[in-house]
């Protein structure tokens, strides 16, 4: 029978991403996140977090960033270990208690932006709708269904603040890339499952990359067996395509 998950948790990134995962360890960001309120109209809340998956590769056509090419896969036990948390997919019937209970969390969110500790609070932070609301621009180039995604978070609680559309706006700006936080996930080498880069020429490009003697693990100098060992866990999008 096949698997309906992967034993490995991956975060799908571009090559400059990858790169500096590797090199500084995973860091949080606000995500744009899709809700609603008790009146029923559509919200969004900027939530700190680092978002992962545990989608087999065999399905990896299925994943929501996996064009991008680029990916690190962990393992589970070192996920579990940091408390990554899976994703509550709430449903989308507004009789639902649990759809009642987030939609009165979004509205207290709104009238008091100061993320207070408390578990309404909490559960904005894990939970997703089913599948995502009618908002064109939302919804461009996405699946519809969230549930698909089969997400786990590590919410970064120490930003006090989280965003409406407003200040997740201004706080986004127009820059191609998110600005990082304080939170951050080290690992170890032993800790990472498999790497997952595009193609063969673009392996070539991050293995020169690690082998530059100055190429450091999450900040720590790494010695030349480990730089092998890291460059064995290397394997093109091309491959997972090919055989899974």
């Amino acid at each position: 029978m096949a698997r309906i998950y992967s034993n490995s948790f991956f975060h799908y990134t571009t090559q400059e991403g990858l790169l500096g995962i590797l090199q500084e360890g995973f860091k949080a960001t606000y995500c744009k996140e899709q809700f609603k309120n008790k009146e029923g109209e559509i919200k969004y809340i900027g939530i700190p977090m680092i978002s992962f998956c545990d989608i087999p590769l065999s399905l990896l056509s299925e994943v929501v960033y996996g064009d991008r090419g680029y990916a690190i896969g962990m393992k589970r036990e070192w996920g579990l270990k940091k408390c990554l948390i899976p994703v509550f997919y709430y449903s989308p019937s507004e009789n639902s208690m649990s759809t009642k209970l987030l939609q009165d969390s979004c509205s207290k969110f709104y009238a008091n932006q100061i993320h207070s500790g408390d578990a309404q609070y909490t559960m904005l932070g894990i939970s997703k709708p089913y599948e995502k609301f009618e908002d064109e621009a939302y919804i461009k180039g996405r699946k519809k269904e969230n549930y698909q995604e089969r997400e786990w978070r590590k919410i970064d609680y120490s930003q006090r603040i989280w965003y409406d559309l407003k200040c997740y706006t201004e706080w986004r700006g127009v820059k191609k890339s998110k600005p990082y936080l304080n939170e951050k996930l080290e690992f170890t080498i032993d800790d990472i499952e498999l790497i997952m880069v595009k193609n063969d020429k673009t392996a070539q490009t991050v293995i020169k990359k690690i082998l530059n003697p100055k190429f450091k693990i999450c900040g720590q100098e790494i010695s030349d067996k480990l730089r092998y060992q890291l460059i064995s866990k290397i394997i093109t999008k091309d491959q997972i395509t090919n055989n899974f």
